[in-house]
């Protein structure tokens, strides 16, 4: 989720559902996949769990 999106992909949610659903705080990422599920959520913001999920399948 992006404040302002910058791409075709970009998901931005202004309203708070979004981050409101998945009980997001300031600094949670969650990485979704194409098929619309979600494939991680990292509390700490940790940009690094994000990265070792991605290499794990790649």
């Amino acid at each position: 989720m992006v404040g302002r999106p910058t791409g075709p992909d970009d998901i931005a949610g202004t309203e708070g559902h979004l981050a409101s659903a998945n009980c997001a705080a300031d600094r949670t990422l969650v990485l979704i996949r194409p098929d619309g599920y979600i494939a991680l959520i990292s509390d700490a913001g940790d940009v690094g769990a994000v990265s070792h999920y991605l290499h794990a399948f790649g």
